[in-house]
């Protein structure tokens, strides 16, 4: 996969991330613009392209592990302040990712994720058979035309 644009609109991706160095349309990360990746900030701290295995590389801090209230990812208040250990972030992605929404014939985003990774097996599993098929009645004909070959036409 890549990703094809990001843009802040908030803080998010500039303060906390830390992804990107400004907000808005002028701070973009965009595929297409090949001067794009000077709007991303410190690279040493993230890769272009894919790590294998990324998920092998994230470990959770021992403070989360044990109290994960400890984790800010409250909503602004009209104060302009966020409170800690409410989860509410948290909870709204978790109830968008498990919400009923309408994709084809999936009901949710879990549900549609899961149906293209298994169409995406299907159509290797595919093709695999294809390239097999296609590599047996490529070698037959090979066969039949040196069969041919060996035969004289005056006998």
């Amino acid at each position: 996969f890549r990703i094809k644009h990001i843009e802040d609109s908030g803080l998010f991706l500039t303060t906390y991330t830390g992804i990107l160095n400004t907000s808005g349309a002028q701070g973009a990360y965009t595929y297409q613009d090949v001067n794009t990746t000077n709007k991303l900030t410190n690279t040493s701290r993230y890769t272009i392209s894919p790590s294998k295995n990324p998920a092998a590389w994230f470990k959770v801090f021992k403070e989360i592990e044990e109290d994960p209230s400890k984790i800010v990812s409250g909503i602004r208040t009209p104060t302009n302040n966020i409170p800690i250990g409410n989860n509410k972030a948290a909870l709204s992605i978790d109830y968008f990712a498990n919400s009923q929404i309408m994709i084809g014939k999936n009901e949710t985003l879990n549900d549609y994720f899961a149906n293209k990774a298994s169409n995406i097996a299907i159509k290797g599993q595919i093709a695999d058979i294809t390239k097999n098929s296609h590599e047996q009645i490529l070698k037959s004909l090979t066969d039949l035309r040196l069969s041919i070959y060996g035969v004289n036409k005056d006998e």
